[in-house]
């Protein structure tokens, strides 16, 4: 559903079972080929490269269906496209000097020492909706350049640009099976805990909500499965003396209100010093007022919709929950 409208956009698989064990039995056999060879190193970075190059010549397309699919303006959209695609050239380059094996020197010749840097194996990822295609690309970029091969589970309410950037893949010559894209999920799917719970993933990368990641970390427990999270936290600011004020409250606006607010990095406390406290407020005030909130795919918005009608009524929640502790009592009335 457009976050814009409501109205579909779109239709997308729901993963079943067998859709998900075929996935990562794709991803096993192209891993178990020469896709993770050590001497392969080469071919994968050139196919990074032209995966950049290829993402690259369709950035305006990716933006606009970004913009679509995820409701952030278009102009936030197409750097996130850009950052992408320089995530892919980054790691093409990263690739050929870094893996292989690295003699150490110890105090006793009998006994060498050496770091050999190789591909870990099928990696499961399961990726947010508020940067889609960036979390995906900076997850399946340095596996890809590793050897790794992986299945990747965007989040339901934003999987256009994944499922799309599986077809620019494919188009610059990655091996059959090294990257894998399934959807679906809550509500009417069950494709994300099919997958974590897959016995034969090697490690599991998840970027999302603080619940969801404790649940699949204790999946991965039961496996003794190497497992990366990055979730949601409550990010500051601190400021002790806004020396430079128009360039402090900028900072502040960026980290809070960027992607309409819905970053797990976002600046959500703000601490400031009681010499400058009014002047920061002032302009805080005054700068979210300016704020051009409006249809996401105008090049002058600066903030669209939040993703879905469920995510607005928490925000709404919480707005409640502010006025209720920040009302003053009868007796101060």
């Amino acid at each position: 559903l457009s976050p814009s409208t409501g109205e579909p956009i779109a239709t997308i698989a729901n993963a079943s079972a067998s859709d998900v064990d075929m996935a990562v039995r794709a991803a096993r056999d192209c891993f178990n080929g020469d896709w993770s060879d050590g001497d392969n190193v080469q071919s994968r970075s050139e196919v990074l490269l032209r995966m950049a190059s290829g993402l690259e010549s369709r950035l305006e397309e990716f933006a606009q269906l970004e913009t679509a699919d995820c409701g952030k303006p278009i102009v936030e959209a197409r750097a996130d496209i850009e950052m992408c695609v320089g995530a892919l050239r980054y790691y093409a380059g990263l690739a050929p000097g870094y893996f292989g094996t690295d003699e150490l020197e110890t105090a006793d010749p009998d006994f060498p020492c050496s770091i050999l840097k190789e591909a870990r194996g099928v990696v499961g990822m399961v990726t947010p909706w508020n940067y889609p295609l960036m979390q995906a690309v900076f997850k399946v970029a340095p596996a890809l350049a590793a050897g790794c091969t992986m299945v990747l589970k965007p989040a339901p309410w934003a999987s256009l640009t994944c499922v799309k950037f599986g077809e620019v893949a494919a188009e610059s010559g990655l091996a059959p099976g090294a990257l894998n894209v399934i959807t679906g999920g809550p509500p009417g799917g069950d494709a994300g805990r099919l997958l974590v719970e897959h016995p034969d993933l090697d490690v599991l990368s998840f970027t999302g909500s603080g619940p969801t990641g404790s649940a699949l970390l204790h999946a991965s427990a039961d496996q003794l499965r190497p497992t990366s999270l990055e979730l949601g936290g409550k990010g500051s600011i601190i400021v002790f003396d806004a020396e430079n004020l128009e360039a402090t409250v900028d900072w502040i606006m960026c980290g809070i209100f960027l992607c309409t607010g819905q970053v797990c990095s976002a600046n959500s406390r703000l601490l400031v010093h009681e010499d400058c406290q009014e002047a920061v407020l002032k302009l805080i005030q005054k700068k979210t007022r300016e704020i051009r909130v409006g249809d996401p795919f105008l090049e002058s918005t600066q903030m669209g919709p939040v993703i879905s009608d469920v995510q607005q009524q928490r925000v709404m929640d919480a707005f409640g929950t502010c006025l209720l502790y920040t009302s003053p009592s009868p007796r101060d009335s």
